[in-house]
């Protein structure tokens, strides 16, 4: 097929893109010459930038994985199957220290180094893996605190006073502190990626005083619907005279003041609210909640409330984060241990303000939360309601088995704005590789890999302190004489 017939082809023929679909392409085009020469880092939290780590002794864990991978398109090799031990899996749901790095940290550690992965910045654990991890000499984390600190142990202060601070924070401090601008991880984690914590969060939790694999699935999904849908809806913070409200509630009339600035409906409250309809976020403090009677959530929204037992699911005594996931949420976070009513252990109603820039809920999380040691967050990482939309095609300009020099066409639609910087990744079987920023084409030597079936996927990013991505894929045979 020649360069003629490809391009009527990228036009007129549905082609895979973004979750799988075919969208049609207008004109403008760049293209990308690509090398066997080296690796170049990524750029913008996207599917090739997490890895999602599945637990093979729970059924559910692969199922919700396997939902998960199809709609963020994440590539398989970035999926990472552990053996938890099962009695964690069990009221109260904790693993020691030593065996949550025998067990979890380090078996992820060494996949990703040994699959040759591009530059990790999250790690997404499916359902069924413990909330909380034992010291055994400070407060219990919770497994996204002690995968933050890379299995270190805090000293008595950082986490029982909340006094640990998290490089990813972007403020608020109290009362006057200012509020930065949103970053993507790959901005704030720049340089070796060691030298930094490790963000996760989890699919969610299935169990008792938790929610049901279909909830947790229903979840996700309306997350994937909500990528660049601007929701309409309204932001309610609501207070009252509960230490659990006064530990932040001061938080609440400047981030109204900026997110009013920024086209965002948000309502400071001193009452309950009931039957509302466009709820987008919710912030709350009170030991119980009533979810569902609040209204109904947009696909995107983040609701929570400020409580000790959030994340304690072996505590039938207050209510938990995941009856907001069960009621429509698309996150939501609670602690797995007594926290008291100190704020720097929860989200600042600055996730709405890091959110609305275009982060991912994950990205909003972090940049939130002061110290994040014992804050379980559940729901779909990845959302991201006010991320910049684009498509990325990529067809190969040759029909049946590759051979020799191999060429593919790459077509972005619409343009980036001026000055935006767009950039190209690459990825051979989930591995990257080098590739100019531009030229005339994709230039694949077949003949430097195997014979067989092999995947290409082709990166298109733009941005700057928070970045954007899409990306399209091939699946395609090489047959070389022996």
């Amino acid at each position: 097929m020649n360069v003629k017939d490809a391009y009527s082809r990228l036009h007129n023929k549905e082609t895979p893109g973004k979750r799988g679909d075919r969208r049609r392409i207008g004109r403008c085009a760049w293209f990308l010459a690509l090398l066997f020469s080296g690796v170049m880092a990524a750029q913008a939290l996207g599917p090739h930038q997490v890895v999602v780590v599945v637990n093979r002794h729970a059924p559910d864990s692969q199922t919700v994985a396997d939902h998960y991978v199809k709609i963020r398109g994440i590539p398989p090799s970035h999926v990472i199957a552990v053996e938890v031990p099962e009695k964690s899996l069990k009221p109260p749901y904790a693993i020691s220290r030593d065996e949550f790095m025998s067990a979890i940290f380090t078996p992820v550690e060494a996949a990703i180094k040994e699959r040759n992965l591009p530059p990790i910045y999250a790690w997404i654990y499916s359902v069924g893996f413990p909330t909380k991890v034992s010291t055994g000499s400070t407060d219990d984390l919770s497994i996204h605190g002690m995968t933050f600190l890379r299995g270190r142990v805090p000293s008595a202060s950082e986490v029982k006073q909340g006094k640990y601070a998290s490089p990813l924070f972007a403020g608020p401090e109290m009362p006057k502190g200012t509020v930065s601008a949103a970053r993507s991880f790959d901005v704030s984690m720049r340089g070796a990626l060691e030298n930094y914590p490790i963000p996760s969060m989890s699919l969610g939790f299935i169990g008792p005083g938790g929610s049901t694999l279909e909830s947790v699935l229903r979840c996700l999904t309306r997350g994937g619907l909500s990528d660049g849908s601007a929701p309409g809806g309204t932001v309610y913070l609501i207070k009252n005279s509960d230490v659990r409200s006064t530990a932040r509630d001061w938080q609440f009339a400047p981030i109204q003041g900026i997110l009013t600035k920024m086209n965002i409906r948000c309502q400071v409250l001193t009452n309950e609210i009931s039957g509302k309809t466009d709820i987008l976020g919710l912030q709350n403090g009170r030991t119980h909640i009533d979810a569902v009677g609040y209204g109904r959530y947009l696909p995107g929204a983040m609701a929570e409330h400020l409580t000790s037992f959030g994340a304690g699911f072996d505590d039938p005594g207050q209510t938990h984060c995941t009856d907001w996931i069960n009621a429509g949420a698309t996150a939501s976070s609670g602690t797995i241990t007594e926290p008291y009513a100190i704020w720097t252990k929860f989200p600042a109603a600055t996730f709405y303000v890091y959110y609305a820039q275009g982060c991912t809920v994950i990205e909003s999380f972090y940049q939130s939360v002061k110290c994040p040691l014992q804050l379980f967050m559940v729901g779909d990482p990845l959302a991201s309601p006010w991320r910049r939309m684009f498509s990325l095609t990529l067809v190969s300009l040759e029909d049946g088995p590759l051979s020799g020099m191999a060429d593919f066409f790459v077509q972005v639609f619409p343009a980036p704005p001026p000055g935006a910087g767009i950039r190209f990744r690459a990825y051979l079987d989930g591995v990257p590789v080098f590739q100019p920023p531009m030229a005339s084409g994709i230039s694949l030597d077949t003949r430097k890999v195997s014979n067989g079936v092999h995947r290409l996927r082709v990166v298109a990013e733009f941005g700057g302190n928070v970045t954007w991505s899409a990306y399209d894929e091939l699946t395609f045979e090489v047959k070389n004489e022996e």
